[in-house]
This record gives structure tokens, sequence and C-alpha cells, in this order.
């Protein structure tokens, strides 16, 4: 890059080199939010969106892309959040179940529940560039804080799995409760937790050496896990229990128990968890709960049978994969219903 001619120093040259530095600011500012999805740049709409068969997780990726597991179709789908519209339906393998991001974004990893594997899929390149096999009946899925190792639950072998993300080996193999679902990592990566559905429980890891560190009841049957966003809370789908357990994570004691809406599964929270919002499987709705009081502040429909869930970056739209009717809907928050409606 060719260099500007320097400039004497001055009023004007001051006022030059401060106009330079707010340019350069702006610029890396664009390219980050560009980069991260950020909420100036995805445009997020309103949509109901077909897809394939039952579809089952979603979240969102970078360059503002939706990504869905379809369990019944073997399948990822990739979406635009501005209009839905599937870019791409990229072939994982057998019951693809959790889905989890690497940290920098570059991999999504999919647990392919019904053949026994890990599908490696590039969100630059859109396609699988691996496959770790030799697990099984992998459902819940996370990878560590520093993107080194992937974590994954084998649902019928009451464990849990560490595989290094470099060379795809098999690290761990750690015994846990009955049916072992979903999985949150701390927030300075030092422990593992894991959903144990059939257990009613919650079990605490050592990332440094596997051992089960702390286990706790969780309410009745849960399945999904998701950490405040300073780490200091975790929030339980209690799918049999009709609840949401809210457990401090440094010793796993109960906080709150929050009733909410029939068979609750998905959990997302808000961009600065203010909100958590909970997916019921039975009556195809999502509930907003405010993280400050544990109140219900509305809820809102989202199809016949929502499985995962995920938030926008902006905060102003919810993603609900809907089992029922093999769709993804785009719902906007702030036109819910009010609590009762």
């Amino acid at each position: 890059m060719k260099h500007p001619k320097r400039r004497s120093k001055g009023k004007h040259g001051a006022r030059n080199a401060i106009t330079i530095v707010l340019i350069a600011a702006i610029a890396t500012l664009l390219i980050y939010l560009s980069a991260s999805g950020g909420a100036s740049t995805c445009s997020e709409r309103a949509w109901n969106a077909s897809v394939q068969e039952y579809p089952a997780y979603v979240l969102f990726g970078p360059g503002c892309k939706i990504y869905l597991s379809n369990f019944g179709t073997g399948s990822v789908s990739v979406l635009y959040p501005s209009n839905g519209l599937v870019e791409s339906a990229v072939t994982a393998g057998l019951g693809p179940d959790g889905i989890a991001l690497s940290p920098d974004g570059s991999y999504l990893y999919v647990a392919n529940y019904g053949s026994n594997s890990i599908a490696i899929l590039s969100t630059s390149k859109g396609i699988v560039t691996g496959t770790i096999t030799g697990i099984r009946t992998p459902a819940g899925i996370a990878v560590s804080r520093n993107g080194s190792y992937i974590y994954a639950t084998d649902n019928q072998g009451n464990s849990l799995y560490v595989i290094s993300a470099a060379s795809r080996d098999l690290v761990a193999n750690i015994s846990v409760g009955l049916d072992p679902s979903g999985i949150a990592v701390s927030r300075n990566g030092s422990y593992i937790y894991v959903a144990e559905n059939d257990q009613n429980a919650i079990a605490e890891i050592s990332a440094k050496n596997y051992t089960i560190t702390n286990s706790a009841p969780a309410g009745i049957g849960p399945v999904n896990i998701v950490l405040s966003p300073d780490g200091r809370l975790i929030y339980i789908s209690d799918n049999l229990g009709n609840t949401v357990s809210v457990l401090n994570s440094s010793s796993l004691s109960t906080l709150r128990t929050i009733s909410v809406a029939p068979a609750p599964v998905g959990l997302a929270l808000s961009p600065g968890g203010s909100y958590l919002y909970v997916s019921s499987h039975v009556n195809g709705t999502v509930s907003m709960i405010s993280t400050s009081n544990y109140t219900i502040l509305k809820t809102i429909s989202v199809g016949s049978l929502p499985i995962g869930i995920a938030v926008s970056p902006d905060g102003k739209y919810i993603y609900a994969a809907d089992y029922g009717s093999s769709e993804l809907t785009s719902n906007p928050i702030a036109a819910g219903n009010s609590r009762g409606t």
C-alpha cells in the first residue's frame, strides 16, 4: 500500500490525523460487525421457511448465516436471516442433532446421532471437510473455549466424549449419569456441564483431568443447558418437569425453579443476558423470561413442535426449529403475545 506524504505539524495536521484515526476506527468496526454477524448487517425479517424433515437445533454463524440440523434427512440447512432463503443443504450424516461452532466460527460441528459420528463443516466453504467416527449416539455437542477440544454426549452409552479438534482422536470417554443430553462449558473453560436426562441431575466435569467434580439435582428430565454471560448462573430446561432450573455454577445449588409451558426443550439468551427464551415442544410457543426477577414477560407463537431456538445478534428476533412442520420460523420478539394470552 502506498503511504501518504507526511504533513507538517499544526492544527490542520492534527485535524487530518484525527480524521484518519476516526475513519480507521469506523472501518475496523464495520469489518468486525461483518465477520461476527453483527446486528447492523444481518437485516433480520419475519418469515417462515420450509426446510428438510424434522429440524432440530439452530444457531447463528459467521457472515449472517443461520445453521439448522435436520434430523430426518441427515443434513444441515444454511439460511439467510434477511429472507429465510435456503442457501444450501449440506449432507452431514444420519440423524444430525446438536450443533456447535468453533470459537472463531470457522467450523460447525454436527452430532450425527444415527450414524455414530461428528461431521465437521467448514463455514467458509459450505462443505463437510471431515468426519469423526468411532463414537456412539452423540446428541449434545460443545467446543472448549480455546477450540482445542470437542465435547459430545453419548446418549445411549451414558458417557461424555472428549475429542482433539486438531487430530480428531478420542482423548477421553467419561462415564456420566443416565441419558446424557445437553452440554455447556464454563466461562473460564475449566468445567464441562452435562444434563443427565434420566438421572434428573447435572454433572460437573473437570476439563483438566476429566473427572466428575460435582453433581446436583436439576429438575425432572433435564435436556439443555446455557450459562449466563458472566458464567455465574446455569439455566436448564426440565423437559418432564415443565420448569427451568436456575443453578449457581460454583456450587450447583438450585437458586430458582421457574414454571413454564409444557415440555421445555430449547434455551437461548438475549445478547446481553437480560432475557432467557425457552421453547415448549408441546404447545408451540417460546416463553420470554426476565433473568432479573424470573417472571415470564411474553409468550411467542412459533409453530407446532419447536425444539432448538436462537436469538438474532440484535436481540429482536427469535428463530425456532419446528420439528412438527419442518419449518424454521423467524419471529419478531416485540410482537410476542403478553403473558396469559
